[in-house]
């Protein structure tokens, strides 16, 4: 069937263009999204009903309806960021709104989430007065999902009991996929996105001329060295039954080409689902690190940072999700994944706290290319009619947890979400 985008969210369908593209031309990075946090409290304070909070992880936005009684609480999240990309225009989008913030671009779809959720805000109290509804809902804008943890941030500095709140009992998130045909919604119980960590390592050697090789200890034949290495734990000891995922991303050494330089640097990451994987490879770069700093008479320092955990939905709320999209994209549209993606994630922080469940929904601009506008690339692109969609979607949502929850799934203590 074709989508079921509400009737509403049609008539917004130019007004949500503009506010998209008004976000991509205005890209920021996490903890300073100052002009897009403004633009969207701004928005938030103009809809009747809404409390309005801002300053949770600096620049982070939250929005609290509440209807005839507190209880359930569920949170909508939307993250805000950009991501530190050099935007190029491409043959479906033109200069007036290519990222004006050199080097910033909004390239996996943070704008498109911002617009979806904040005109569902904007509608929801004109179909759903306070009194026609039992519970509480929060509209989460998040700072800082590429690599700064903005979730954990949010949830430290008192996101759970924000507004006088006694609790939240659930999360949910969407998340656009470029790479999908439009209006396709996945998502699966248990282990979904992947944990990640980074790496960094430094090599320090001793530098010298370059017609003097033996004088020296090359710091970048250790580190090619190195990165070989690196390169053998996910193929010889991790457990190919495991999924894991180690990438050397980026390589720093040499100032010239007749110097042997000093110091090299190499900077990388792992993703895993199993935390066994995860302290297995932790071990083995500490291990290389070691026994190369050994062979080659040098000093390799590792230092390995925990990132995000694996994003796992939970079985209930996931469900819920599956069922209650349906109803917008038809149970065709609305796909059981079989196995989770190896990307990343740090709504996988809400989820370590609450239950709730994350799930991507599809806005490929051309069904026959679907790899044509990847995401973190300069020419990242998102088909647009997936902003009326997700924010139906939204909306179906908030009236099978909220509205009719009869609808929905039962807690185990007796309420229903």
């Amino acid at each position: 069937m074709a989508p079921n985008v509400r009737p509403e969210f049609k008539a917004m369908f130019a007004d949500m263009v503009k506010a998209r593209r008004m976000l991509h031309a205005w890209p920021e990075l996490g903890f300073n999204e100052t002009r897009t946090s403004a633009y969207i409290a701004e928005e938030l304070r103009k809809v009747p009903h809404l409390s309005v909070h801002t300053g949770l992880a600096k620049t982070g936005v939250v929005a609290i309806y509440r209807g005839r009684s507190e209880s359930p609480v569920i949170a909508f999240r939307a993250d805000i960021d950009g991501l530190p990309v050099h935007e190029r225009p491409s043959a479906v989008r033109d200069e007036s709104w290519v990222s004006k913030n050199p080097g910033v671009m909004h390239a996996c779809g943070h704008d498109g989430h911002v617009v979806m959720l904040l005109f569902f805000a904007k509608l929801l109290p004109k179909l759903y007065p306070p009194e026609s509804f039992a519970g509480t809902l929060v509209f989460v804008f998040q700072p800082a999902e590429e690599g700064g943890g903005g979730a954990k941030v949010m949830i430290d500095e008192g996101l759970l009991t924000i507004g006088g709140l006694k609790d939240i009992d659930a999360f949910y998130g969407i998340h656009l996929s470029s790479g999908v045909p439009l209006g396709l919604v996945s998502t699966k119980p248990g282990d979904l996105m992947a944990g990640i960590d980074e790496f960094e390592i430094d090599v320090q050697g001793v530098g010298g001329h370059g017609a003097m090789p033996h004088q020296t200890v090359d710091s970048i034949l250790v580190a090619t060295a190195l990165v070989q290495q690196l390169h053998h734990i996910v193929s010889r000891n991790k457990d190919p039954m495991e999924n894991g995922v180690l990438t050397v991303g980026k390589v720093n050494a040499g100032t010239a080409v007749n110097v042997i330089a000093d110091t090299a640097s190499i900077s990388g990451s792992i993703r895993f689902f199993n935390p066994d994987v995860q302290k297995m490879m932790h071990d083995r770069i500490k291990t290389l690190c070691a026994g190369l700093s050994t062979a080659y008479a040098c000093t390799i320092t590792p230092k390995i940072t925990e990132l995000f955990p694996p994003t796992v939905n939970h079985e209930r709320e996931a469900k819920l999700v599956l069922s209650s999209v349906a109803k917008v994209v038809g149970k065709e549209g609305a796909l059981l994944m079989t196995k989770g993606i190896m990307g990343s994630e740090d709504f996988s922080f809400f989820l370590n706290v609450r239950p709730g469940a994350f799930f991507f929904l599809g806005a490929a601009v051309d069904p026959s290319k679907l790899s044509a506008y990847p995401h973190h690339s300069p020419i990242f692109e998102f088909n647009e009619n997936a902003l009326p969609l997700g924010s139906s979607i939204w909306l179906q949502l908030f009236e099978d947890l909220l509205v009719r929850p009869s609808t929905g799934l039962a807690r185990d203590d007796g309420a229903r979400l």
